[in-house]
């Protein structure tokens, strides 16, 4: 029997530790959802006025990664179709997720074809997809609910004419009536908008404050009632998670991939149970692809401000200023034929490499000279630039 064939056999002959796997994915959608009923009411009374015939308001969803925006946004529009169907109402939910789709255009064409319009992925000029889809919400008359999960990652500011545009879609329409909502994992995502798009799009917002060590607690317990076996996940083991997970932002997707990973290990290991050794095997492997993938889905002058960074904190031995940083970066920028972004879409970049993990910028006093912000890479130079070489 050869090494595969081993692997294979042993997995028929043993009791996997796992009941239903699936229920610690990230894309899976749970009948009960804790301690989200403040958010879920409040985005629910958002989309019941169409349910009437009326045009809801534009709103955004907004916190920290692992929050749990995603997960009550499915959760009512699912909720929110099955009774619009019900009750026999012209009500159409669009939902794009902006990082999987990857561009400003792929996010355009998502929406036309979500509305049944056969347009290219390439070739169109943006001015034709939007009227395209313009005639389409249209053509198809009532309310068109378009919801764009992740818009930083397609989103920027001083360029990117989508949230604009969309918003002023119903001046352009007669029969039908789109609503925008938007899901940020940045609670300073307003600060990046200019004035004519904080007007038009925040009418409504909802905050997603970090869950607590309890919460997490509570959210664990109940998925690994679903997804293990009896008696296969101790208390302790749990509650490891959970306040791993409270120090890093109270982040509920983290908590689950932990205790998904740790399982697995165990799994593999023929273990009788998952253990908190488990899960520290699973934080170093979790660590390692999770650096790996940011790298490599931030967009190029997300890179660039990184690689400053980086170089500048491996050559000197010691953290730069932001000030040194820009600099830096724009230096990069000039040698790659690129334009920099200004000082303060650069301030919001290395807010978003801190919110990832990649960077730490902390505040230093400087006496009467005032204040000044140091950053420090969590990464080398040679890994940010494998990323850039996937640039290329």
């Amino acid at each position: 029997m050869d090494l595969v064939e081993a692997v294979f056999q042993q997995a028929l002959a043993t009791r996997s530790l796992f009941k239903r796997r699936e229920v610690l994915l990230p894309d899976y959608e749970p009948d009960c959802i804790l301690h989200r009923d403040e958010e879920l009411r409040a985005f629910a009374q958002i989309l019941a006025p169409a349910l009437r015939g009326d045009r809801i308001l534009n709103a955004m969803l907004f916190g920290l990664p692992g929050t749990g925006k995603t997960v009550v946004a499915r959760y009512v529009l699912r909720r929110f179709a099955s009774v619009a169907r019900a009750q026999d109402r012209s009500v159409r939910v669009l939902y794009v997720n902006c990082r999987v789709e990857g561009s400003e255009y792929k996010v355009l064409v998502a929406m036309c074809r979500e509305l049944g319009v056969d347009v290219p992925s390439t070739g169109l000029a943006k001015a034709e997809l939007y009227a395209r889809l313009f005639r389409a919400v249209d053509a198809r008359g009532g309310a068109v609910i378009a919801v764009l999960d992740e818009v930083d990652a397609v989103y920027r500011p001083g360029e990117s004419q989508l949230l604009y545009l969309l918003t002023r879609m119903n001046e352009s329409t007669r029969r039908g009536k789109l609503s925008l909502t938007i899901i940020s994992n940045s609670v300073t995502f307003k600060e990046l908008m200019d004035a004519r798009e904080r007007s038009a799009l925040f009418e409504e917002e909802i905050l997603f404050h970090p869950y607590t060590f309890e919460q997490l607690y509570d959210i664990l317990k109940h998925r690994a009632e679903l997804a293990f076996h009896e008696g296969v996940v101790p208390e302790e083991t749990l509650r490891y998670c959970a306040a791993i997970a409270a120090k890093e932002h109270g982040d509920a997707r983290r908590a689950l991939h932990l205790l998904r990973v740790a399982g697995e290990l165990a799994d593999r290991a023929g273990a009788p149970q998952v253990t908190p050794q488990h899960v520290d095997a699973a934080i170093a492997a979790i660590d390692r692809q999770v650096v790996r993938s940011a790298l490599a889905s931030l967009p190029i002058h997300a890179k660039l401000v990184l690689l400053a960074v980086a170089r500048l904190c491996y050559q000197r031995g010691s953290d730069p200023t932001s000030g040194e940083v820009f600099a830096y970066y724009a230096r990069l920028c000039r040698e790659r034929g690129l334009r920099p972004r200004n000082e303060r879409t650069f301030r919001s970049i290395v807010a978003n490499l801190d919110l990832y993990g990649l960077v730490t910028a902390r505040l230093e006093s400087r006496g009467r000279y005032g204040r000044t912000r140091r950053i420090h890479a969590l990464v080398t130079p040679e890994e940010v630039e494998a990323a850039l070489c996937s640039e290329r």
